[in-house]
């Protein structure tokens, strides 16, 4: 059984899919948050979580000797931009190390957090 994770603005659109990224839904799942419909396991993704979960992969890279220099903002426009600077397939396919993978999700949380300073918003949808 896989996970699938979409991250949509407020319109409905499409701004990232993840497939199998358990580990950044369990972080994502720590912060509290809000559904955004009662019947549905969506959930809104707001700034503050955004904010906490950069500082949690962070502190976490830190602790295994990573650096984690200053990110440039970057205002993703299309999926393809979300996708920059990552390897290819990183978002289709689980990482065989969270260790490893932590500078990826430092860099699409980053964005994810830029769009959603601009929206106010983001919706998380996820099916496992």
């Amino acid at each position: 059984m896989g996970m699938d994770i979409d991250f949509l603005d407020l319109r409905g659109e499409d701004r990232l899919y993840l497939r199998n990224h358990w580990q950044l839904m369990d972080l994502i799942f720590d912060q509290p948050h809000v559904r955004v419909r009662p019947e549905y396991d969506d959930i809104y993704v707001t700034p503050p979580m955004l904010e906490n979960i950069l500082d949690r992969i962070e502190d976490e890279m830190d602790a295994n000797g990573m650096p984690s220099g200053a990110i440039t903002p970057q205002q993703p426009q299309t999926q393809e931009d979300f996708l920059e600077g990552l390897p290819s397939g990183f978002c289709t396919s689980r990482p065989d190390s969270w260790v490893a993978a932590l500078p990826h999700y430092r860099i699409l949380v980053s964005r994810l957090l830029t769009l959603a300073r601009d929206q106010g918003a983001l919706i998380c949808s996820w099916s496992a």
